[in-house]
């Protein structure tokens, strides 16, 4: 087997999906440069109206996430792009799925295939830049297309710090890139930073032609592009994995395990109006009292919520699909052995051999009877073997089934793994029942759950700690930024111990309190990764309440990756 090198790959996707494809990469031995380019601002102004719509068209996982911020609606039929927005859909809770498997062209066969025009509207759910033509190319058979925009999606003004040091260094093997509108973006401001030289050594890799069309400007010359057979991101990890073969091993790289961050600066966000009161505060010691109320709409209960029934559905799924394989009677060992051949009694045959061999040379039949025994001996070797072909082909069939009984056990094994880390419980039996049935070819991945056998916090149980958490950043924030002054300092430690009032939503700046305002706001809508993205990196000293919190969140995000790897298969 051909050995594949570790690769320095820039990761230029939304910060919601490039922190995920961060670890991925990072489990296959890349090393991953984050610089995401476009940042996914909800409308929180938004809103749906689904009447006469029969179903909803979803062309990226940032549509299905929007969708389910704004409404609990679920039962009607979602039509997808792909399968990883396909798969977005079901874990907020849809029960009627369908996925195209390819692009927007798919998309809009499939739905020609199974929905006809006259039972109803389609509404499609999208952000402010859109790929293809949907609602032409359906309203040329009669579809009566709705476009709903849910979010925004905003460009970075200028290259990422991390990508530009990726490319002056020189470390950079490859840049992926998941949509034209990425790509082109990327590399007007590579020529805005003038490093469009430095692309000469490094491959472009993108989800589709399209993408490595727009990657193309005058000045552009990459080391070589290659586009995914098909646009699945196991595809272009594939590509990846034959690029990574094809790399010369005469440059190791120091580090076995790296994933950077950088995240674009967002841009100021619009005023939204308060919608309720959230916090009373007394400050014992301080002469008088005062109120402070304000609510945003992002943090609404009826948010939380929807996640929170999103994954009881998807949990639900899974029980039911357990519980029919529990009682499905177990297929009896299959044991084959070829069968002995009939026995066979030669002794008449050989008493005629015996006479004719005593009868006169001249006997006019004795020629006629040996032709006789001769056929007669053919036809019994062909007997014979039949029923040793008919025995290897029954022994051929029964290690199959014993292969296909094996792979049933061991997904069985891995859904009840995967029960008991998606709750929070430890799971070590679980791990030794699957590692029993595993393939060689998922020893690496069991070997990465062996620390967490324990036990890992559930999203939900980090979402619901997080506002302490905040709450003691900004504190401590407070305080160092006080620290020159110490009675002041003092007086500040006093007052927080009654008193905690902090920003929400999405803020700009680098402050304790944009931090932890973005962080929260993303851990609303069950963005995780989003959540750690908004606290990366961990430099100031007075971040150093959230460290726990943060380990605790990546260890979750990672032990996510791996199940869902071994739920494929291994």
């Amino acid at each position: 087997m051909t050995e594949k090198r570790r690769l320095t790959i820039l990761v230029t996707r939304p910060r919601s999906e490039s922190e995920v494809f961060a670890l991925t990469l990072a489990m296959r031995g890349h090393d991953a440069v984050q610089a995401p380019l476009l940042d996914i601002v909800p409308d929180e102004t938004a809103s749906v109206d689904l009447d006469g719509v029969q179903a909803l068209l979803f062309t990226s996982i940032n549509g299905v996430r929007s969708f389910a911020r704004v409404s609990t609606a679920r039962g009607v039929p979602a039509y997808c792009v792909g399968d990883a927005t396909a798969q977005a859909a079901r874990d907020m809770g849809f029960r009627d799925v369908h996925s195209a498997g390819g692009d927007v062209v798919a998309l809009a066969n499939l739905v020609r295939m199974n929905l006809a025009p006259s039972e109803g509207a389609l509404l499609h759910v999208s952000g402010s830049a859109v790929a293809g033509d949907l609602a032409g190319d359906l309203g040329g058979d009669r579809y009566d297309v709705r476009r709903v925009q849910l979010y925004r999606q905003d460009t970075a003004r200028d290259l990422p710090d991390a990508a530009a040091e990726a490319l002056k260094s020189g470390t950079l093997d490859a840049v992926t890139f998941f949509s034209p509108r990425t790509a082109a973006t990327f590399v007007q401001l590579v020529r805005k930073a003038d490093l469009l030289d430095s692309l000469k050594n490094i491959s472009a890799v993108g989800l589709s032609q399209a993408a490595l069309d727009a990657a193309r400007v005058e000045g552009a010359h990459w080391k070589s592009e290659r586009a995914a057979s098909q646009p699945a991101e196991a595809a272009l990890l594939e590509v990846i994995d034959v690029l990574a073969a094809e790399m010369p091993h005469d440059a190791p790289k120091p580090e076995a395990f790296k994933i950077e961050t950088q995240m674009p600066e967002p841009k100021p966000a619009a005023k939204r109006p308060a919608i309720g009161a959230i916090a009373v505060a007394l400050v014992v010691g301080v002469a008088g009292a005062f109120a402070f109320t304000y609510w945003q709409t992002h943090m609404m209960p009826s948010e939380s919520a929807t996640a929170l029934r999103a994954i009881d559905l998807r949990l639900a799924a899974i029980d039911r699909r357990l519980t029919a394989l529990e009682n499905k009677p177990a297929p009896a060992p299959v044991v084959m052995a070829a069968p002995a051949a009939a026995p066979v009694d030669l002794s008449p045959l050989e008493q005629r051999l015996a006479s004719l061999e005593q009868r006169p040379a001249a006997d006019p039949a004795l020629a006629d009877t040996i032709a006789r025994l001769t056929q007669e001996n053919r036809e019994l070797a062909q007997t014979l073997a039949t029923i040793r072909s008919e025995a290897q082909t029954i022994r051929e069939g029964g290690e199959r089934d014993r292969a296909d009984v094996k792979r049933a056990e061991f997904l069985l094994a891995v859904g009840q793994l995967r029960d008991a880390a998606l709750a929070g419980r430890g799971f070590a039996s679980e791990l030794t029942v699957v590692r029993g049935l595993a393939p060689e070819s998922a020893a690496s991945l069991l070997q990465q759950l062996d620390a967490r056998a324990s036990g890992v916090e559930t999203r939900a149980a980090l979402a619901r700690r997080f506002p302490a958490i905040a709450n003691a950043v900004v504190a401590a924030a407070r305080v160092e930024a006080a620290s020159d002054t110490p009675i002041l300092a003092e007086a500040l430690e006093r007052v927080q111990k009654f008193l905690s009032i902090r920003r929400v939503g999405e803020v700009d700046g680098d402050s304790a309190t944009a931090r932890v305002a973005r962080a929260e706001a993303r851990l609303a809508v069950e963005d995780l990764p989003g959540a750690l993205a908004a606290l990366d990196p961990a430099g100031p000293a007075w971040l150093a309440p959230a460290a726990e919190w943060m380990e605790a969140a990546r260890a979750r995000l990672a032990i996510e990756a791996v199940l869902q790897r071994l739920a494929s298969g291994g």
